[in-house]
């Protein structure tokens, strides 16, 4: 069953590659280049899209904490795990809301783009 879901996409791929080239052969045209990428640009997507997936795994890690200390029951260790559960989510947000702040401000003072 592998060997033939393999074959069966190998096949489509091949057909595929075959119809765009023939596409492009009978038009004429020309595949064009893609765009200049800037670095700079580049890193500060990555750092925002960073910056995105803290904050939510930091939400999560509260909701975390929250039905933690519900759920505890008068367990002691249950009330720890959920308090430094909450701490730290917490101190995450806390420093990557700071570290953020750090970069826009260096980058005002020292006249670069604030493109954030």
């Amino acid at each position: 069953m592998k060997k033939f879901l393999s074959t069966l996409v190998l096949i489509s791929l091949a057909l595929s590659v075959g119809g765009l080239a023939s596409a492009l052969i009978s038009t004429g045209s020309t595949v064009e280049q893609p765009p200049e990428v800037d670095v700079f640009v580049t890193i500060q997507r990555i750092g925002n899209l960073l910056f995105t997936f803290l904050i939510v795994v930091a939400a999560v890690m509260l909701v975390i904490a929250g039905v933690l200390f519900v759920t505890a029951a008068g367990s002691e260790t249950q009330v720890t795990r959920a308090r430094n559960m909450l701490l730290y989510a917490l101190l995450g947000i806390v420093l990557a809301v700071l570290a953020r702040g750090l970069v826009t401000l260096l980058r005002t003072y020292l006249g670069g783009s604030s493109i954030l």
